[in-house]
């Protein structure tokens, strides 16, 4: 190396000291870190629609399973018909 790149080397080395910057790996770095979050981010996201598809769908299995129920119990004693005595209690509360 010449004298002059030498110099300019010992300059920009001081410069670099007192100036803050980024090297490249830094950057690369904070660049993985926000990939890396958005990916996190729509992750979550799936498994929040995930679970509430499921939510959902255990809900509705639940609604149709006491609409059967409904169903049968004023199919067996008619609708305007009073429910079988064994159902009702004489207590009040």
């Amino acid at each position: 190396m010449s004298w002059l790149s030498k110099g300019l080397k010992k300059i920009e080395g001081a410069i670099a000291d007192v100036i803050p910057h980024q090297s490249a790996q830094e950057k690369r770095a904070k660049a993985d870190a926000i990939t890396s979050y958005y990916q996190q981010k729509e992750a979550a996201a799936a498994e929040q629609a995930r679970i509430g598809q499921e939510k959902s769908a255990e809900m509705r299995r639940i609604q149709e399973k006491q609409i059967r129920s409904m169903r049968r119990r004023y199919r067996s004693s008619g609708f305007m018909q009073p429910m079988s005595d064994s159902s009702m209690s004489e207590k009040l509360g």
